[in-house]
């Protein structure tokens, strides 16, 4: 048994919730109580109530390597390109069109590029993946993505390419990212920008603008400045920035704000 709270003597105190999370593995528990009486006296232990702390990354408990997502109506999804292969696609919620799929690999790239019809990621078990550039390249109707395990990758390159529909992303583990060139190339609605950990990237090309199309996150409101500022101090060592904030958040005020303070061998 784990003593997670301790009451005061004749007072009734509530579980704080939150503290229990933190001090708990993700499992399942059974918590009970016991008071204390002024008198010494300890009143019997109470039965018990279930109780489950969830994995902050995988709160859905989504098997090994199985990322769960939401796509348009009437479609069953399928790999995007013939040398792709899922291992399972299993449809979990009929009425909003939700499938778990899973591919048993540390490699995720290319998962679902040019998925048109993936609307939103609601979660994943992807401990473990490695390599996840291009994984949801040109899907254009990506509009939310949840938190998930990125604590093992090194490549994303092109992760959200072309993800114009795609509003905000989650401050993902980059820690070991070495590759971050066309992250979000064209995500021209992307109004926020998360300051990612870049102490191992060494390549940030068109991070955030596409040169062959001519679209860079326009709609971006705040985030560039403080990420290049990240990134400034270990220029010596990013070999690689060729126009990674042209234009972004040109379109808004306080992004034309942040851009004017880039200089201009970064944009």
């Amino acid at each position: 048994m784990i003593l997670v709270k301790q009451y005061n003597n004749g007072k009734n105190t509530e579980f704080n919730l939150e503290q229990l999370n933190n001090d708990l593995e993700p499992g399942e528990y059974i918590i009970k109580t016991q008071a204390i009486s002024v008198n010494g006296k300890e009143s019997k232990e109470s039965i018990g109530v279930e109780y489950e702390v969830k994995d902050p990354l995988n709160p859905l408990g989504l098997p090994p390597f199985t990322i769960r997502c939401k796509f348009k109506q009437g479609v069953t999804p399928k790999p995007g390109d013939e040398e792709i292969t899922w291992d399972s696609v299993v449809c979990v919620d009929e009425t909003e069109n939700v499938w778990d799929i899973t591919k048993n690999s540390e490699d995720w790239s290319d998962l679902f590029e040019y998925q048109q019809d993936l609307l939103e990621v609601l979660g994943a078990n992807s401990t473990g993946v490695t390599d996840m550039s291009n994984i949801f390249i040109d899907c254009s109707y990506l509009e939310r993505v949840a938190l998930f395990d990125t604590s093992s990758v090194t490549d994303m390159c092109g992760m959200f390419d072309s993800c114009s529909s795609l509003i905000s992303v989650p401050l993902f583990d980059t820690h070991l990212v070495e590759n971050m060139s066309y992250m979000f190339a064209a995500c021209y609605e992307l109004t926020e920008i998360p300051l990612f950990d870049t102490s191992s990237v060494e390549d940030v090309n068109w991070m955030f603008y596409h040169p062959e199309m001519d679209v860079a996150c326009e709609n971006v409101q705040h985030g560039a400045l403080a990420l290049y500022k990240q990134l400034a101090t270990r220029e010596s060592e990013i070999w690689e920035h060729e126009q990674t904030f042209t234009k972004c958040g040109i379109l808004t005020e306080t992004g034309r704000a942040e851009l004017e303070q880039i200089p201009d061998d970064w944009k």
